[in-house]
C-alpha cells in the first residue's frame, strides 16, 4: 500500500486521523482464515456478486452514499476473502470467515462474543 493510498483511506470519512492504523504487509490476518493460505474468490464470483440483486455486495453497494462511491477506487487486491475475529485474553472468542464477497458476521453473534470477552477482562 502506498502513502497516497493510505492518505486517501485515512480521512474523516473512513478513518479518523487520531486513530492508530496497523498494516499487515505479510497478510497474516487473512492467512489465518485460510490455515496459512490466502483465500481468494474468483473474478466470476466478484462480477456475479456485483450483478446479483440478492447478494450482500449488491445490497451494500446500493446503500452506499454517492459521495463515497465517487471517492472509491479499485486499487489493490479485491479478491482476498477476510473475516472477523473477536479475541480475548483466553484466545479466540469468535471467528467469522467471509464465505462470499460481502458477507458479514451476524451482529448479535459479534456482540455476544464481545460481551463474553469483556466479562473476562472484568473478571466476571
Amino acid at each position: 500500500m502506498t502513502g497516497e493510498e493510505v492518505a486517501g483511506f485515512r480521512n474523516q470519512d473512513f478513518w479518523h486521523p487520531d486513530t492508530p492504523m496497523y498494516f499487515d504487509d505479510d497478510l497474516a490476518f487473512f492467512r489465518a482464515f485460510g490455515n496459512g493460505k490466502l483465500r481468494k474468490g474468483s473474478n466470476a464470483g466478484l462480477v456475479g456478486a456485483l450483478l446479483n440483486p440478492f447478494s450482500a455486495v449488491y445490497k451494500t453497494y446500493g446503500k452506499t452514499s454517492d459521495a463515497i462511491k465517487e471517492n472509491a477506487d479499485l486499487v489493490g487486491e479485491g479478491k482476498i476473502m477476510g473475516g472477523l475475529f473477536v479475541i480475548s485474553k483466553n484466545g479466540v472468542e469468535y471467528a467469522h470467515k467471509e464465505k462470499h464477497y460481502g458477507t458479514v458476521a451476524p451482529v448479535d453473534e459479534v456482540l455476544a462474543a464481545v460481551e463474553s470477552a469483556a466479562k473476562g477482562l472484568r473478571g466476571e
